[in-house]
């Protein structure tokens, strides 16, 4: 794996794989909607003629679109990346032999099972689901492409993400109701790089889980974050909706058996995202 390119590079998830692989890799990254400018690598706005030429060079391709999206952030669901882009990153990945990894989400579960298998299939009785397991298909109808399955947590700053709008109610003294009826595996920016980047080294292929090892929801997340960077928790309010609990944690089989990594405690995963959060908020007031 020595040229990547990330479609996405303007995501949380392409951000953080940009992060892990720039000084490793000659890596490119193309952005959908919001403007990507660094030094350490080259970025440009997709369009067909740039993707037809980034994979055709490629040896692994990184696609992190909608689903790339924490599905705990309040504008989960919208794909039009994958819409627009989607079945030409497949075939032009295909016709190049370059390894292609999309990173698909957690909300293809929806239950009953607490924790869901590598192997497991989209729940198709909700709308997500079967949305996500039409994207997942196309890249499945190629055997070496490999679908991670994930709910990649971090800060933004300012782009309507699930901390981002946590912090800013905390900041602002506003209360909060958030979530306390979903429950996820998620990981951090950090952990996911860290675990999608030896997928795309180890050449893996089909569907991996990549998760924490703790079940959580939105509202718990929110508390020991709160705490840990010293704000007031007493602002965040559990919501429960009418209706069952909805159940989209990961069990990371794969992760471990076959990549020799363990899926993130919680306890780390919020020390990565509070890290995350320092790290952001010092360079934004730097800018």
């Amino acid at each position: 794996m020595d040229r990547v390119v990330i479609l996405g590079a303007d995501s949380p998830a392409g951000e953080a794989l940009v992060n892990q692989l720039a000084d490793k890799f000659h890596v490119t990254g193309l952005w959908f909607k919001q403007p990507v400018n660094r030094t350490d690598i080259a970025t440009s706005r997709i369009d067909q003629a740039r993707l037809d030429k980034e994979i055709q060079l490629a040896d692994t391709v990184y696609f992190c679109g909608g689903a790339s999206r924490s599905s705990w952030d309040a504008g989960f669901g919208n794909f039009t990346a994958e819409e627009q882009w989607l079945a030409a990153c497949v075939d032009r990945s295909a016709e190049a032999g370059a390894g292609l990894i999309y990173v698909s989400s957690d909300a293809a579960f929806n239950g009953p099972w607490v924790f869901h298998d590598d192997d497991a299939a989209c729940d198709l009785s909700c709308e997500l689901g079967a949305k996500l397991h039409e994207m997942e298909e196309l890249v499945a109808s190629h055997p070496d492409h490999l679908i991670i399955r994930t709910n990649v947590v971090g800060m933004t700053i300012g782009r309507g993400h699930f901390v981002d709008d946590v912090l800013s109610g905390l900041q602002n003294g506003q209360v909060r109701r958030i979530p306390a009826d979903t429950f996820s595996t998620p990981i951090s920016e950090e952990g996911f790089a860290l675990a999608a980047a030896e997928c795309g080294m180890a050449e893996t292929a089909g569907v991996i889980n990549v998760g924490g090892a703790e079940r959580t929801t939105p509202f718990r997340f929110a508390s020991l974050l709160a705490r840990q960077l010293g704000h007031d928790a007493d602002l965040l309010a559990p919501a429960i909706a009418n209706g069952p609990t909805s159940e989209r944690s990961l069990r990371c089989s794969r992760l471990r058996c076959e990549l020799n990594i363990a899926a993130p405690l919680l306890s780390e995963t919020i020390e990565q995202v509070c890290a995350g959060i320092v790290e952001r908020t010092f360079h934004a007031a730097a800018a």
